[in-house]
């Protein structure tokens, strides 16, 4: 049995794990042993295995138990390998460790399988920038805008129609990035984005912010 206390209880996988087990007792050879191990990774993927293993992967980060977390993440990605946030969540802790070049693999991987989500490029953008590749780190920040752009087309908020935390997170970002303020907010590539960054700017709490 696989053991993962203290999160969603106890999961067994004592089937799949004989099943496949037997499939390569009866091929041994590399061929038997594949197909031995692809099914027991269909068998298992489907039951929440990966999905516990993000999330002790998630309370192990929080506990700065780094290592430990990678594994957990490598684990689950080895069991559900087309899931984007998997490698999100993995890149994201490479990047807490300063392992900018393995989390800017991760967010690539990412990207392929979900090509849409803005905070997967902004974030890349940032490891680029550690690692001295400023010119790609821009086009990774004029990605993210442009999915951004495009989801504000017909929305005043990034979520439902009041202002929310995404809204303050994103708008807190923008703030005090020069490259935005000072280059690309003026451009009128993504008007959207500079529609809603002045209208968050004239709240009051967030304008005192600016004027602090």
């Amino acid at each position: 049995s696989v053991q993962l206390g203290g999160l969603d209880g106890t999961v067994s996988f004592d089937l799949p794990l004989a099943v496949g087990g037997k499939m390569i007792e009866q091929d041994p050879t590399h061929a038997g042993v594949e197909r031995g191990a692809e099914y027991v990774r269909n068998e298992v993927k489907d039951s929440g295995l990966a999905l516990q293993l993000r999330k002790l992967a998630f309370v192990l980060k929080a506990a700065a138990k780094y290592a430990e977390a990678l594994e957990a993440y490598t684990m689950a990605i080895t069991l559900k390998g087309s899931n984007a946030r998997y490698y999100f969540a993995r890149a994201n802790t490479y990047r807490v460790m300063g392992e900018n070049k393995k989390a800017i693999l991760d967010y690539s991987s990412a990207i392929r399988l979900d090509s849409g989500t803005a905070l997967y490029y902004s974030n890349r953008g940032q490891c680029y920038r550690k690692v001295g590749k400023a010119t790609v780190a821009l086009g990774d920040f004029e990605a993210a805008l442009a999915l951004v752009d495009t989801h504000l087309a017909s929305r005043s908020f990034l979520v439902g129609h009041r202002l929310s935390l995404a809204d303050l997170a994103l708008w807190g970002s923008l703030a005090v990035n020069m490259l935005w303020q000072q280059k690309l907010q003026k451009t009128g590539r993504f008007p959207h984005v500079a529609r809603w960054f002045a209208h968050c700017s004239q709240v009051p709490e967030l304008a005192a912010t600016r004027e602090a």
